[in-house]
């Protein structure tokens, strides 16, 4: 690569630095590549110049004797640097290999006397190899690279949603905030009763019935059965209340039995009043590496046991939510309580003030949910719901009004004849 800009064209689709094991190799590498990437000659005094002087080769041997000697012992034909490069990936993946070995069995397999977990543990190495994999398949170009970017941009351009992105089955929404997208963290929060739990759950249907992709909901508030009998109300136009106290109509079973493909929906609940972290994360992993999890939805955050117990404990647990949506490389939606009480807040809309500044900080997007209705039965806009984008890191914030169908558990969409409101 210092004799031979040329070369670099081709190693760089292979080679990433983190596949050096000598940390002064990766940073003459990632600096081959910066000035490569500016039109500037990549050679051994140009790159000595632009060194951090921090960079450790030798001792007594300065970067530029340092470099010029890797050149004297590297003049190797042109046509052969590529396969270098892929057996220097090559190599790194093995030792990466070897390192995780090593650290199940300093963690798991010596203490095979105390109590530990088998399941967990063979999930947790079973996900640590596949992110081995993966890094190995995947060139070191950001999280979509250039032509990732571009088919997104294409994706958005002819169907409304960006490649990986999930509809929120809100035409509107999608508009707004450009669907859930994979890495986000997507907060939804409300006041008691509003129904913040129905709309996450209209998010699940959306991406496991009309799109056919897997989603796990984990509910810390309603039961397994609970949260099915919302499902069938919504996709059956039945009302809850009857499928809960009987007295079914006809043509309300026929709808029923015409929407039992709910049971072949990819959607998985986990219902617990105790859920953990490590138990979203571990099911969530399990479920990424069997069946392509595309969306996990936790019910609600402030009742999920936090990563540790100390004062800083729901910002770790907000950061770790984040950090599942980033590793599995999926939209993470949270549903969130109000921190100031309703009469604090009397009838208004809330605001970001009433959020808990721990998801205040680490969410993508913010969704306010408010209905006038729950405060005023006689409100001429009894029936809507508005939803406030508050915060969006990568696009703009409005309100997007939505039909709130409490007897049917669900939201709906309505026809628009303007654009949402800023």
């Amino acid at each position: 690569m210092l004799l031979n800009k040329d070369v670099i064209a081709d190693v760089v689709e292979h080679l990433r630095a983190r596949d050096f094991s000598h940390s002064a190799h990766a940073s003459i590498y990632e600096t081959i590549l910066d000035v490569y990437a500016n039109g500037d000659p990549a050679d051994a005094a140009s790159i000595s110049a632009r060194l951090d002087k921090s960079v450790q080769v030798q001792a007594d041997q300065s970067v530029q004797d340092y470099l010029d000697g890797l050149v004297a012992e590297a003049r190797i034909a042109n046509e052969i640097a590529e396969l270098c490069a892929m057996r220097l990936v090559d190599r790194a993946f093995l030792r990466d290999l070897v390192l995780l070995g090593r650290r199940v069995d300093r963690e798991h397999v010596s203490e095979v006397e105390a109590d530990v977990d088998a399941r967990a543990t063979a999930m947790s190495t079973e996900m640590s190899l596949r992110r081995l994999l993966k890094q190995r398949e995947e060139p070191d170009q950001g999280e979509f690279g250039w032509e990732g970017a571009l088919d997104e941009i294409e994706a958005v351009n002819s169907r409304g949603i960006p490649t990986g992105g999930i509809s929120t089955g809100f035409p509107r929404l999608d508009y707004v905030i450009g669907s859930l997208r994979p890495g986000q963290l997507v907060v939804v929060a409300g006041d008691h009763s509003m129904g913040k739990s129905t709309l996450a759950l209209d998010f699940v249907r959306s991406c496991s019935i009309a799109q056919g992709l897997a989603s796990v909901f984990f509910s810390c508030e309603m039961t397994d059965s609970e949260i099915r009998m919302r499902l069938l109300s919504a996709e059956g136009r039945v009302p809850l209340f009857r499928l809960r106290s009987g007295g079914l109509r006809e043509e309300e079973w026929t709808r029923l039995a015409r929407h039992f493909k709910l049971a072949a929906a990819l959607l998985y609940i986990e219902d617990s009043p105790r859920l953990s972290m490590q138990d979203i994360r571990e099911r969530s992993e399990s479920l990424s590496a069997r069946n392509d999890l595309r969306l996990a939805v936790v019910d609600c955050v402030q009742l999920v046991v936090a990563p540790d117990i100390d004062h800083d404990g729901p910002r770790s647990l907000a950061r770790s939510l984040k950090q599942l949506a980033r590793d599995l490389k999926i939209p993470v939606v949270v549903v969130s309580r109000l921190i100031a009480g309703t009469a604090a807040r009397s009838e208004r809309p809330p605001s970001l003030s009433d959020l808990e500044p721990s998801l205040l900080d680490e969410a993508d997007v913010i969704i306010l949910l408010h209905r006038e209705d729950a405060h005023d039965k006689a409100s001429p806009r009894a029936g809507e719901a508005d939803l406030q984008v508050a915060k969006q890191r990568s696009g703009p914030t409005g309100v997007v009004t939505v039909a709130f169908q409490a007897h049917y558990s669900r939201f709906m969409p309505l026809e628009p004849t303007d654009p949402p409101t800023a």
